[in-house]
């Protein structure tokens, strides 16, 4: 590669990293001279013309430096970006070392003055961030799951629960990939099971996938859709499909709209607000619990009487 190519590359890479270019800098720093340089910026400014039309070059007069402006619509806001990160941290999805190494990444998108306000802002969080226990490394066992989701090949999986001393092998159906509560979930269907509904499992805990050559079909109109599955579950456990009624006596319905996607106002009074939902029976139980006294459940009586039972449970500690 010639001196000119190399001088090019190394001009444009900065640019589009959000960093400014001098041209006497750029001239001192390669040994040729300014009209170099400027023949240089003229060849960038006429690529991005062709091939980003949404990016051009904005020459600064009071700092004597070019830069690659963007149209808005087309790339990602520095607000944008803030809001993603912040979220991103408070997941607490990765291990330390890989979140700041995203979080860079992410800020590279930011032009220079933004990127510095950001990193201002997110400074001491990102130096106190702290993982998950036992967090690890994620990204490859992600990709080899969204593979075998999109191709429907079936899998094999060593799956390790929390208190088994020795991984399990399992041959699923993967259908989804979930982010819910801190952790990924992988929603699959036993391949050796006739269920109804998927099970749920977290990713870190699985030690090894290999995919399969064996495939598995899911008609159209069963096909699992990651969105409609999140709206029903709570804290990822699945189980039955249950609808419910209960009436809630807190201070605030908009709050159960939003923790209960499918919940539905069907009567309020003074006695309460009355919603019904569909949701998958394992993790609404703890969720209602959860609710103490605001929450009772009406229908159906076999979940209701099932809460009854846990609450006598409950009770009898406490005696």
């Amino acid at each position: 590669m010639n001196n000119q190519n190399i001088r090019l590359l190394s001009l444009f890479n900065r640019l589009k990293s959000g960093k400014s270019i001098s041209k006497l800098e750029e001239a001192t720093r390669f040994g040729v001279s300014e009209k170099t340089i400027q023949r240089d910026i003229g060849d960038i400014r006429e690529y991005l013309e062709i091939e980003d039309p949404g990016s051009y070059l904005v020459f600064n007069k009071k700092e004597k430096n070019y830069t690659i402006s963007r149209e808005e619509q087309k790339y990602i806001s520095s607000q944008e970006l803030l809001a993603i990160v912040k979220i991103l941290m408070d997941s607490r999805a990765f291990p330390k070392k890989e979140m700041q190494a995203i979080i860079d990444h992410l800020l590279e998108l930011s032009v220079s003055e933004n990127k510095k306000l950001i990193e201002s802002i997110i400074s001491n969080e990102k130096y106190l961030y702290e993982s998950l226990q036992n967090s690890k490394s994620i990204f490859e066992t992600l990709w080899n799951l969204a593979k075998s989701i999109n191709s429907k090949n079936l899998i094999q999986v060593a799956y390790k629960k929390e208190y088994e001393n020795k991984a399990k092998a399992k041959i699923l159906k993967p259908v989804g990939l979930i982010f819910s509560e801190f952790y990924f979930y992988l929603i699959a269907y036993q391949s050796n099971v006739d269920l109804d509904f998927p099970k749920t499992y977290r990713v870190d805990r699985i030690e090894e996938v290999k995919i399969l050559p064996d495939k598995f079909k899911v008609p159209y109109s069963d096909r699992f859709q990651e969105g409609e599955f999140k709206k029903r579950v709570q804290f990822m456990y699945s189980g039955e499909l249950l609808h419910i009624k209960f009436r809630y006596k807190g201070w605030s319905p908009q709050a159960i709209l939003d923790r209960l996607p499918t919940a539905k106002i069907v009567k309020q009074d003074g006695s309460g607000t009355v919603f019904t939902a569909e949701v998958f029976g394992e993790g609404i139980k703890m969720w209602l619990l959860s609710q103490a006294e605001y929450i009772e459940v009406l229908e159906p009586a076999h979940f209701r009487e099932t809460l009854a039972k846990t609450i006598r449970k409950m009770n009898n500690l406490y005696e």
